[in-house]
């Protein structure tokens, strides 16, 4: 060191250089030594302000070395000396030294040209911001496909009962067509007539129903907003109606309500002037009485619908057992697809059921009680009962099979924890060991069974279904060694959804996947991760146990995850979660531990000591949740939007009471003069009333059993295979009131059109 003939002068916050005799070595450089505010602008050694308590006792020639050489090193040691001494996972350089022919301004472009072209070289990265927002608000479930899917069983039930009501009307003016056909209209000519005076109806109800859509989008997002708030967290939901989504339902809405009377104006026209005037309807009335349909003619008829049902079966326990493999939207649709035809199948069962007498020659029998007449009067006309029976099932197969995906915590959820921690700054010391504790001012916990794991934790975006919006940079965990060995023991166990494990002891511990070291791949490091298996499906889109999963970090990081196990349901909602090395290896910035997993025997005591660790650890941003809380929490977001898809269920209940009454008027305008003459030879009105009651009642169950046995067929497999469960006395709590209705309306009905003055009609 060449010393100075001037030394350095402090004043006033001004530093003025040393002055040198001669030009001074390379080493006379003040500059190598990084700045460290509270140190390097210091006007002597006393003043420092360091985060740690000076032990040496200041020498004289300690304030004369300050004052003529401030921050130049004593000594120089290699490169690799320096990294091997000092160097950590948080790096090994604190500078640079630029030595440039160029002026500063020059130099100082340079970097900025070369900052451009690659800014992860300085720590920073640009980012697209509106891009990233707009990918963000695009959600992480598509919930306009699953309602539209899960709707699919509404609009078949809502079509069935329009074409009930629809030829309820034909009904009621049949004799009318006659006379039009017998005055020389042509069918051709009939069908566009009256097709065009319903169209009006049509159009009309797509205009309401549009109407009524909005109003159960603005009912959602209300429930959203306020009695359901608790499970979403987003209490700033705003309803939006484009053009696109109401001018679709509209015209969907009129295009297939047309058709489908489009279908039964055409049946009609299409029956024999006479008939028509005498008011009879072969058309409708399969089994009843007159009809020509030769043996043979419903023999195969028969035959291939019971060819039709059962390939339905068969592919709906292909999609049904398919689906618990599945992940996501693909997953929905094979769910759904498989209920539907269960639901067919099942329907055309009950359809060659109850025509099953007349490919038998049995279409006369004796009905030696009133339920025997009333389940024969069921099977005059199959089509319509089933169509009865389909709108009841439809409800009923939504409301079971979506009751069945209803979770409840379970304890092996958490993998025996009781308390989870977090702070919002790093704890640097380890909260799990003794040391740790006292270097926080701990006090020993009296439990000794109490258990801390600390977890290192990259910050990022909620994973979790708590997050509506698109998680591109979920949160990463980094597990200690120490629980992993929790489940080295048989009494500790977590729910697993798949995983990788290769050898014996992977099998019998799947956690300790995590102590694989992270591998090359195509020049890329992949590191080994477990997520929960919701978190991986529906928020980043990773469908099976094994695949790649790159993040691109703010923090500049891009790192590639071998996904190497699915958990179920767990704690971890939201999070990557890696082995605690690579945690320190892949982000060796990153220092102390932000979460924490606490577990034991849940003693006062021990509850007591984890709340005071919030009052002791305030400065730290300590707050404590008990697990069972967060597993709730989880629980209430998945079955907030089980409640919005089962008033799914509510309306196709209310369009099977409506359908139960549509029949009743209609069996009553069709057998009027049957149950006057009925009543004329002896028939009391209340037993009559019974009659049709039961006929209702039959028709209700009927519905009831079907659905129920194809939501039982459609999610069978996901008890088996995958985390599906059946809430049973909140499931007989729903389909008790789905037939209390039924019986209510059956009643009423059968009580009303009872009292019509039913003995005129013998005189006409």
């Amino acid at each position: 060191l060449t010393e100075p003939s001037s030394p350095f002068v402090y004043r006033r916050g001004q530093l003025t250089p040393a002055e040198y005799k001669s030009p001074p070595t390379a080493a006379n450089d003040p500059d190598f030594t990084p700045e460290v505010p509270g140190l390097s602008d210091s006007e002597s050694i006393e003043k420092w302000d360091l985060p740690f308590p000076m032990n040496e006792q200041l020498r004289p020639e300690d304030d004369s070395y300050w004052d003529s050489y401030r921050t130049t090193p004593k000594g120089f040691v290699s490169f690799a000396t320096g990294k091997r001494l000092w160097g950590s996972r948080f790096g090994s350089v604190t500078g640079f030294r630029l030595f440039a022919e160029n002026s500063l301004e020059q130099t100082e472009q340079e970097l900025i040209e070369l900052w451009r072209k690659s800014p992860s070289l300085f720590g920073m990265n640009a980012l697209p911001l509106k891009r990233i927002g707009i990918r963000a608000a695009s959600g992480t479930t598509p919930f306009d496909a699953l309602f539209l899917g899960l709707s699919m069983f509404i609009i078949a039930a809502a079509l069935m009962l329009v074409g009930i009501l629809f030829r309820l009307g034909l009904e009621q003016r049949i004799e009318q067509l006659g006379l039009m056909a017998a005055v020389g209209i042509g069918h051709a000519r009939i069908t566009r007539i009256w097709f065009f005076e319903m169209l009006s109806v049509c159009v009309l109800g797509a205009i309401v129903g549009v109407g009524l859509g909005i109003a159960y989008g603005w009912g959602m997002i209300w429930a959203l907003k306020t009695l359901w708030v608790g499970a979403i967290a987003t209490p700033f939901l705003q309803l939006h109606v484009g053009w696109l989504p109401p001018t679709i339902g509209f015209l969907a809405g009129a295009l297939v309500c047309a058709f489908t009377l489009w279908l039964g104006i055409r049946r009609f026209a299409k029956l024999p002037a006479r008939q028509l005037l005498a008011g009879t309807n072969e058309a409708d009335n399969e089994v009843g009485q007159g009809s020509a349909k030769p043996k043979s003619y419903s023999i195969s008829r028969a035959r291939w619908l019971g060819w039709l049902a059962s390939i339905s079966m068969v592919i709906a326990i292909v999609l049904s057992i398919a689906a618990t493999q599945l992940g996501g939207e693909a997953q929905a649709g094979a769910f759904m697809s498989s209920g539907f035809l269960v639901l067919s199948a099942l329907l055309i069962f009950v359809y060659r059921r109850l025509i099953s007498r007349r490919f038998k020659n049995q279409i006369h029998v004796q009905a030696e009680t009133l339920l025997d007449l009333a389940n024969e009067n069921a099977r005059r006309n199959p089509m319509r009962s089933v169509l009865i029976i389909g709108l009841v099932a439809s409800a009923t197969f939504l409301i079971v099979a979506i009751s069945s995906f209803r979770l409840q915590p379970s304890e092996r959820s958490t993998g025996g924890a009781q308390w989870l921690a977090r702070s919002s700054v790093p704890v640097i010391s380890d909260l799990a060991t003794s040391v740790g504790r006292q270097q926080l001012g701990l006090a020993e916990p009296k439990d000794t069974g109490l258990l801390i794991y600390s977890l290192r934790v990259k910050p990022g975006q909620d994973a979790s279904c708590n997050n509506l919006y698109q998680s591109t940079q979920p949160r990463v965990l980094g597990m200690p060694d120490r629980w992993m060995e929790r489940f080295d023991q048989p009494k500790s166990s977590m729910l697993w959804a798949g995983s990788r494990a290769e050898s014996p002891a992977e099998k019998t511990n799947p956690w300790t996947m995590l102590n694989r070291s992270s591998r090359l791949v195509d020049g890329e490091l992949r590191v080994p991760a477990i997520i929960d298996k919701n978190t991986a499906m529906y928020s980043l889109k990773i469908y099976s146990v094994g695949s790649d999963f790159k993040v691109h970090f703010d923090s500049g990081e891009s790192v590639t995850f071998e996904v190497v196990g699915f958990l179920e349901n767990s704690i971890f909602q939201g999070s990557l979660l890696i082995g605690e090395h690579n945690f320190e290896t892949t982000f060796p910035t990153i220092s102390g531990y932000r979460e924490f997993l606490i577990a034991s025997r849940q003693s006062t005591e021990t509850s007591n000591y984890v709340r005071g660790l919030e009052n002791q650890l305030g400065d730290y941003g300590f707050d404590v949740h008990t697990t069972q809380s967060i597993l709730e929490q989880f629980a209430s977001v998945q079955n907030t939007y089980l409640n919005a898809f089962q008033s799914l269920g509510g309306l196709g209940l209310l369009l099977g009471t409506f359908g139960l009454a549509a029949v009743q008027l209609r069996s009553i305008l069709e057998r009027r003069k049957e149950l006057a003459l009925m009543q004329a030879v002896g028939f009391a009105r209340g037993r009559l009333q019974v009659m049709l009651f039961q006929e209702q009642i039959l028709l209700l169950l009927s519905g009831v059993a079907v659905g129920l046995v194809a939501a039982l067929a459609a999610t069978l497999p996901h008890w088996f295979l995958a985390s599906a469960s059946m809430p049973w006395w909140h499931l007989a709590a729903i389909l008790g009131i789905v037939v209390a209705v039924g019986l209510i309306a059956a009643w009423l009905s059968a009580r009303t059109v009872m009292r019509l003055p039913l003995s005129s009609t013998l005189r006409t």
